[in-house]
């Protein structure tokens, strides 16, 4: 009553100058009074500190008190964001019982556990409750729990004694089951006894049990629902349909499916031309159907059509109607169901379909409109994806979370991602390490994965992460796999499986080597804190079940995600792997001509990598990079990040000296410049690099002093070929000129140097 006649800031502040229910009450009694109290005006704190004291005082007086009131007290705390507390206070309630009957505070206690994501208390408490009055509900949480963790064969189990009616979410279930554990014949049995009175109205887990179906190649039980759903009410499910329909098109199986005639009372379908009208009916064979796309038998334009073939005219009253195709009733509801979606769309509909050009030009227009769509809303989360802070997990999330592999080939070629460098500190074994898919993505790229292999290294991730890497590598094997997308400069590309094995080929060659090496992570049960549970949605649906199975593994978790690394070594106790001496260790172990193509996708994009200084000096001799473009562009990057222990001009001066003899040896010394040769070995860009390089050097002195020490030093190297002393002073002579430098004080200081006034 207070409450109603009240603000809640007045309530609360009433409530605070000390309100308190007096009666005749035990002293527990008059704690969870004073909890209730707390509960009204939400004082979160008040009530974790008066539940702890109700647990160590009281804990044996709380099953006396009546169940209504706890179950009051728990609802009242799930509805201010108390979860974990309201399951504390219904497990303590319930105590140690055993042979526990369904009752409600026992449901109220199930459901709350599932929702807290409290699994291994979920399924203890279910191995307490009894057959009596247990429910559907009840056992049907029980066996998704199973299934969630990667335990079919408990959830088997539970199918094979489940006592109640056959119900949607139990078919969801055993389909689930039977697929994970390769029960063919099972899965044909359930389609023979298959229940379609489930399906007369459409609800959104059919979408899911469809799916199941058409993965088992039960397209003909999924033809008959679909079927029936239009016949009910065509415009009323038409969103169901076309789902159905669409599910069946772009399915990953690619099963067979040719479509019905006379099915569920309907002979066939017919489009037809009337005027400049073009129209599609169902022609029932048999019976009288209450729909406008439905001819019954009794029409004079069904009798007219029934037999009717392709091109002919006929005439029906004062019609005149040309037969333009006759279809099977699924195709026909196909399209009408399209039609519909599309018609009806208010733009609340990510659906969108088009009449194709049969221009080229302006199809491609057609394409790139739809794609523009989906990249504006990608375009605002760049700075999200570019932000190094982000774990890569949240962006791959972000950018794709229905396709986690074209996600994570977004994410380490986009040359605005920046990754934050690897973890270097934690355990540094390699016998058994636990993983995830971007960094065995990663692996792969850069043929670092060839050391854990040659190793014998006990690599685990989640089995869901080794069945998308698999499936995605099938699709690539045999040709199944398309992807279409839009660049910055707004083209449109398109990438075929055949793309993908000419400019992948060394990465599915090594994903083809490591996957064999993978192991499913062991799941185990557990209860997820709330923290970790609250970072689900944003870092991807299997984010808490990893996580735990890392933790209950007990294996080192190796992750060039390390912003992921972190957060979860602050939420829960695992032991991180020092990624950086481990990667290290393995470049070492790999030849330079087999990382060679990883360490170009580190030199123009973001993904980190263990570098060494022998790799500036391999890739300064490599006969991949004959006009210097690479090495080039790995001594910008990191300009003015050298090590100090580094002698940077002496560094840079022997780059440029192997630049130049792999050059000499088949080109003339006037070529090696971009004015006479464009496309040569370009000598200049590789010397403009090392200048950058060289000014953007620790120290104090100014560039002029710093150029003056490193020309010096590279004109040493020339003492004994006149040539390249030559070249190097012309490209000095330029640089500094173009630069706007005191060449004057540059020649001095090479004076000095030379005569031994200062040193180098």
């Amino acid at each position: 009553m207070a409450r109603k006649l009240m603000s809640f800031a007045e309530f609360e502040s009433w409530i605070k100058e000390g309100v308190r229910i007096d009666g005749e009450f035990t002293s527990l009694g008059e704690k969870l009074n004073e909890i209730f109290v707390s509960i009204a005006i939400e004082d979160r704190d008040s009530i974790k500190e008066k539940l702890l004291k109700v647990y160590k005082d009281e804990s044996e007086s709380l099953s006396d008190v009546s169940s209504e009131f706890i179950d009051m007290l728990a609802r009242s705390m799930q509805d201010i964001d108390l979860i974990n507390e309201s399951c504390d206070l219904l497990l303590a309630y319930l105590g140690d019982l055993t042979n526990l009957w369904c009752s409600p505070i026992v449901e109220l206690t199930l459901y709350s556990l599932y929702k807290a994501a409290r699994y291994k208390d979920l399924l203890d408490l279910s191995l307490r409750v009894n057959d009596k009055d247990r429910t559907s509900d009840f056992d049907n949480l029980v066996i998704h729990t199973h299934l969630f963790h990667g335990a079919p064969d408990e959830a088997f189990e539970l199918i094979k004694n489940y006592r109640y009616k056959n119900n949607l979410e139990f078919l969801r279930l055993k389909l689930s089951a039977f697929i994970k554990l390769g029960k063919q014949e099972c899965i044909d049995e359930e389609v023979k006894k298959f229940d379609y009175s489930l399906f007369e109205s459409p609800l959104p887990i059919m979408k899911n049990i469809v799916a199941l179906l058409i993965h088992c190649n039960k397209v003909d039980v999924v033809e008959k629902v679909i079927l029936n759903w239009f016949i009910a009410a065509p415009q009323d499910n038409y969103l169901y349909i076309s789902d159905a329909c669409l599910t069946l098109i772009i399915n990953d199986k690619k099963v067979d499916f040719n479509p019905s005639y006379n099915i569920n009372g309907i002979s066939h379908a017919v489009t037809y031309k009337d005027g400049e009208k073009r129209l599609t009916k169902l022609i029932s064979s048999e019976k009288r159907f209450q729909n406008p796309y439905i001819l019954n038998p009794d029409s004079i334009l069904s009798a007219s059509l029934m037999n009717a073939k392709v091109g002919d005219e006929i005439v029906v009253g004062m019609k005149r109607i040309i037969v333009e195709e006759v279809l099977p009733p699924y195709v026909a509801i196909h399209r009408l169901s399209i039609s519909f979606r599309d018609q009806f769309n208010d733009g609340s509909d990510i659906f969108h379909s088009f009449s194709a050009s049969n221009n080229p030009e302006e199809l491609m227009m057609q394409i790139k409109q739809c794609l523009s769509l989906s990249r504006s809303n990608a375009q605002e989360l760049q700075s999200i994806v570019s932000n190094d802070f982000a774990p890569l997990c949240l962006r791959m999330n972000l950018i794709n979370k229905s396709d986690p592999i074209k996600a994570a080939f977004n994410l380490m070629f986009n040359k605005t991602a920046h990754m934050k460098g690897f973890i270097d500190f934690g355990d540094e074994s390699t016998d058994e390490l636990c993983t995830d898919l971007i960094t065995i993505m990663y692996l792969c790229l850069t043929s670092l994965s060839k050391y854990f292999i040659k190793k014998g290294t006990k690599l685990f991730a989640i089995n869901e992460d080794i069945e998308i890497l698999t499936e995605w590598l099938e699709k690539i094997d045999t040709d199944n796999f398309i992807s279409m997308g839009e660049s910055d400069s707004g083209d449109v590309f398109i990438n075929t499986a055949e793309d993908i094995k000419k400019t992948l080929a060394i990465f599915l060659k090594n994903l083809r080597e490591i996957l064999p090496v993978l192991s499913p992570l062991r799941i185990v049960p557990d209860n997820y804190s709330q923290e970790v549970n609250s970072l689900a949605e944003n870092l991807g649906s299997n984010f808490s079940k990893q996580i735990y199975a890392f933790k209950n593994n007990g294996y080192p978790y190796f992750s060039i995600d390390s912003q992921v690394c972190l957060l979860i070594k602050s939420l829960l106790p695992i032991n991180l792997s020092n990624v950086s001496k481990i990667l290290h260790e393995a470049r070492e172990e790999v030849s330079f001509v087999e990382r060679l193509e990883g360490l170009l996708i580190h030199i123009h994009g973001t993904i980190p990598y263990p570098l060494m200084v022998d790799d500036f000096f391999n890739l300064s001799l490599s006969n991949k990079d004959n006009d210097s473009f690479h090495i080039s562009c790995l001594i910008k990057r990191y300009a003015g990040n050298f090590n100090n222990n580094i002698k940077i001009n002496y560094f840079m001066s022997l780059i440029i000296a192997h630049c130049h003899d792999k050059a000499t040896n088949g080109w003339h010394y006037n070529d090696l410049i971009y004015v006479n040769q464009p496309f040569g070995p370009r000598i200049d860009r590789v010397f403009n690099s090392a200048c950058i390089a060289v000014c953007s050097s620790k120290n104090d002195e100014d560039r002029e002093s710093k150029l003056a020490k490193f020309f010096s030093v590279l004109l040493s190297y020339g003492l004994h070929n006149e040539s390249f002393a030559r070249l190097m002073s012309q490209l000095a002579y330029q640089y500094s000129l173009g630069n706007f430098l005191n060449i004057s004080k540059i020649r001095s200081v090479v004076m000095d140097v030379f005569s031994g006034k200062t040193k180098v």
